[in-house]
């Protein structure tokens, strides 16, 4: 990954800046050498229903946001910028919309007006919400299995 710093963010930790601009649709980085896993850890990824990665290497320092400025695609495994970032943003993505039930849920310090308070994953997240987020294929296929099942 290049162009990329950890930094220490007060209120959330380590994570990663950009320390070039970025246009919306640029790969910011790309996930290499990943460990599968069947399960979630507190630093996996998840890229299908019963499927994670882990060993993400610098990538495991991108927080979480529910105004985030990337998101993972799953497929590629990339970082890619959802909007114009300028040197100095913060890279997150919006955890729900990889993880359906996230090992280690926490509350949220993105101060977003959006912001959902606790995070858990997908399952507890509103269709609604998701809706406004770029979702993997595996979270927007069990939401629809959710939502059908609920409407029984």
């Amino acid at each position: 990954m290049v162009a990329v710093r950890i930094v220490d963010q007060p209120g959330t930790g380590l994570g990663l800046v950009t320390e070039v601009a970025r246009r919306e649709g640029d790969v910011v980085a790309t996930i290499c050498g990943p460990e599968y896993r069947s399960h979630p850890t507190r630093t996996s990824i998840q890229i299908a229903a019963d499927r994670h990665i882990d060993g993400l290497q610098v990538v495991a320092y991108l927080n979480h946001s529910c105004d985030p400025g990337t998101y993972v695609d799953v497929k590629s495994l990339t970082v890619i910028a959802a909007r114009d970032l300028v040197p100095g943003d913060a890279l997150t993505f919006f955890y729900p919309s990889t993880e359906w039930a996230m090992a280690c849920p926490f509350v949220c310090a993105c101060a977003s007006d959006e912001c959902l308070g606790r995070i858990h994953g997908a399952h507890r997240v509103p269709t609604a919400v998701l809706s406004r987020h770029r979702l993997s294929t595996h979270i927007r296929e069990l939401v629809t299995v959710r939502d059908a099942a609920a409407a029984r």
